[in-house]
């Protein structure tokens, strides 16, 4: 139930019968990507279309590719705030993306891509601390791909971007259980 609270909007999972609100859950939305929660209550870098073949921008203004198609540039919109006011920063996609590949339950479409980034394997594998193929210069994450792959955009599109600073001490294979869960923070449109 979607209702309208003063300039905010608000997602209403459950209520119990007196109005007090239950203990929400939410799906994994590193697994899937397109329910209904997780696509208005998280961001991603890019907005794909229904057939996943043509992207937008989402949390980024622009973006744009190598002639090789092996460099990826994302320019961070400045207007992008947790629901908790915090500021949302480059720093979120890249933990997002670095938990994501270590996380137990990811959609595969998402993690092949994200297994084609420079070092992801050496990161996985624990044999390095960050993964190499991501960095962030300014305002702007460059991504380097091993290969070119013309699904990437797309797959980079399913990437709920979580908020960092919620999650610490958490460790990537337990994420989906955090407690975060029972009352997200996230940047969508709507918030619980």
């Amino acid at each position: 139930n979607i209702q309208d609270f003063s300039e905010e909007k608000e997602i209403v999972v459950a209520v119990n019968i007196d109005g007090s609100a239950t203990r929400v859950i939410i799906d994994n939305v590193w697994f899937n990507r397109s329910r209904f929660i997780g696509g208005l209550l998280f961001q991603s870098l890019l907005i794909a279309e229904e057939n996943m073949n043509n992207v937008e921008p989402d949390l980024c203004s622009e973006y744009s590719i190598s002639p090789d198609g092996l460099t990826y540039v994302f320019h961070l919109r400045n207007d992008n705030y947790w629901h908790d006011g915090t500021k949302l920063t480059m720093e979120d996609i890249r933990w997002s993306i670095e938990t994501s590949l270590k996380a137990k339950s990811i959609n595969g479409y998402l993690k092949k891509g994200l297994q084609k980034i420079e070092g992801a394997e050496e990161f996985e594998n624990g044999i390095s601390e960050e993964l190499s193929g991501v960095r962030i210069e300014g305002e702007n994450l460059i991504i380097k791909i091993t290969a070119r792959d013309d699904d990437f955009l797309g797959g980079l599109a399913q990437l709920a971007i979580l908020p960092k600073h919620c999650f610490e001490g958490v460790k990537p294979d337990d994420i989906e259980n955090s407690s975060f869960w029972e009352n997200p923070i996230g940047s969508g449109p709507y918030k619980v």
